[in-house]
């Protein structure tokens, strides 16, 4: 996982809804409400009927299509850069899916708040996880909307913890990716180390360096677009993947699911 766990160290110290994500699956999930089942179906259907990409009627996302088969998971051996949870370099399959282009904005999380009434986890606690500049601190009063007054309502919902991920994936009729999904979506399938290749440019991410300090609305830097034109999966903010934690396997896998949560980006 080199582009994902390089991207952790580039990226802003928030955590945010990442992207919307719709398998290309026949059958829904029996034990999800009714209501889930028929949302994920109609966005299954509009995703079918579009070869490459399609926007979400339910909130506004651009999902783009990431193609069949399998690609290189994670850093060999010696690679620099690269840290021993992201060992070793393993071959995954994954069916065909259809992957948010930009991260979820504050925008279309307050369309969600504003539908459902939901509040968030540091809403109900209190506080929220903040980076003050140097390390992470509970700030009181924090919340996605403290930092939507923030940067903006273009910029990546931040603030958001996994469950908060999840109720707005589920309300927009899709899901949270796993890391595998995730990390396809960003390196391709030629084992390139970053998006655009194996060459860091700062140029192309919202990165320590290159950020000013704060998230940027999404879809800033085209020229740092993965091979499937996912923008931000590199620097800008952390986003929550449906996976725990745990050790990567040894051989060849297929559709890994979801042991700690996966934060990447």
């Amino acid at each position: 996982m080199l582009v994902a766990l390089l991207a952790l160290v580039l990226a802003l110290a928030w955590i945010g809804v990442p992207r919307l994500l719709v398998r290309d699956q026949r059958q829904t999930p029996q034990d999800a409400p009714a209501q889930v089942r028929g949302q994920l179906q109609n966005l299954r259907d509009a995703a079918l009927a579009s070869p490459d990409e399609f926007q979400n009627p339910k909130d506004g996302s651009v999902l783009v299509r990431v193609p069949a088969g399998t690609f290189l998971m994670g850093s060999q051996e010696g690679e620099a850069d690269s840290y021993n949870d992201e060992k070793p370099a393993h071959e995954v399959y994954l069916d065909r899916y259809w992957i948010g282009k930009f991260e979820v904005t504050n925008e279309q999380f307050e369309r969600f708040v504003a539908e459902t009434g939901y509040r968030t986890t540091a809403e109900v606690k209190g506080f929220a996880w903040v980076w003050d500049g140097s390390e992470f601190v509970d700030q009181p009063g924090a919340s996605w909307r403290t930092m939507q007054e923030r940067w903006g309502p273009q910029a990546p919902v931040v603030s958001v913890s996994w469950l908060d991920a999840r109720a707005y994936c589920e309300w927009a009729g899709g899901r949270l990716p796993t890391e595998a999904e995730w990390e396809k979506a960003a390196r391709g399938t030629d084992g390139r180390k970053y998006l655009w290749g194996d060459i860091w440019d700062s140029s192309r991410a919202w990165c320590h360096e290159a950020s000013g300090g704060r998230a940027h609305p999404v879809g800033e830097l085209p020229a740092g677009a993965s091979p499937y034109g996912c923008l931000d999966m590199a620097g800008n903010v952390w986003e929550w993947c449906s996976d725990w934690y745990g050790d990567y396997p040894s051989g060849s896998v297929s559709n890994p699911s979801a042991q700690v949560r996966v934060l990447i980006g």
